[in-house]
């Protein structure tokens, strides 16, 4: 079995896992894009997107590529910090996305407004959106919210001179839980000189938990961290829609993964009504 890993000094290194196993004529290695290869795991849809559309445009006569682009349809709005397939996350409703001005500028303690830059990644429509709704919704506290394109505001970001205030981000990846979500939130996809003083040492005591203590830890921190600590805004989490018919009498939801167990869905035969 071949593992491709990636390191700062060695990007080429291949990691044998089991080097017991018997060895077959191979001529080819097919890696897969969604998850293997680290050096593009991060922010996945900048790699993805543009080759998908690409390939999309050929069939499409309908559609323009700003609309074969668009990944909008993917999210539910949300406003956790944890998606609700994970353990930890919090079941509630969203916060009240009316603008309460008194309430906001009382939690400005007066401070004044000023400028704020927000990254635009190219090939993003979805982001140029976003943009317009956050710039109008600070602009009454006299927070100026400008958009600027950069052709590519990730590595800016990782590099530690990012010449703009808010970006857009994604987390995603294989996690088992709420407190793994968090951890790679929080200090991998956000760098750690984004984070307020302390988040990542109290996100790093969540895995040393376990049970049911590491769940209820989690959701307190995360439930704090969206209302009171900020270090990022969540607005939507990846849903995958399915549709089911009637006759399924069973739907189990595996604590991990996306979508239905298929393996546990059982049919039931119609009433005679037809309901």
């Amino acid at each position: 079995m071949l593992h491709a890993m990636t390191t700062s000094s060695d990007l080429d290194a291949i990691e044998i896992i089991r080097p017991d196993f018997p060895k077959g004529q191979f001529r080819a290695v097919l890696f897969d894009f969604d998850g293997t290869l680290s050096l593009i795991r991060r922010n996945w849809q900048a790699v993805m997107i543009p080759m998908m559309v690409d390939e999309l445009a050929r069939y499409s006569a309908d559609e323009s590529r700003d609309e074969l682009a668009s990944v909008s349809g993917w999210l539910a709005p949300s406003d956790a910090f944890i998606p609700p397939i994970l353990l930890g996350a919090v079941e509630r409703p969203l916060f009240d996305p009316s603008a309460d001005m008194d309430a906001a500028e009382t939690a400005m303690d007066g401070a004044p407004g000023g400028v704020a830059v927000m990254a635009i990644p190219p090939d993003c429509p979805e982001c140029q959106q976003t943009f317009e709704l956050i710039r109008d919704r600070l602009a009454p506290l006299g927070i100026d919210v400008q958009g600027r394109s950069f052709d590519d505001p990730y590595s800016d970001l990782y590099a530690g001179h990012a010449p703009f205030d808010m970006i857009p981000m994604y987390t995603g990846g294989d996690t088992a839980d709420g407190a793994s979500f968090l951890s790679n939130m929080l200090g991998n996809d956000i760098p750690g000189d984004w984070l307020p003083a302390g988040v990542a040492a109290r996100v790093d005591r969540l895995l040393d938990l376990r049970g049911v203590e590491r769940d209820r830890a989690t959701s307190a921190l995360a439930e704090e961290l969206t209302r009171d600590v900020v270090p990022a805004v969540a607005y939507g989490t990846q849903v995958t829609a399915e549709f089911f018919s009637p006759r399924l009498g069973c739907r189990v939801f595996p604590p991990l993964g996306f979508g239905v167990d298929l393996a546990s869905l059982c049919l039931v035969e119609p009433s005679p009504s037809g309901v």
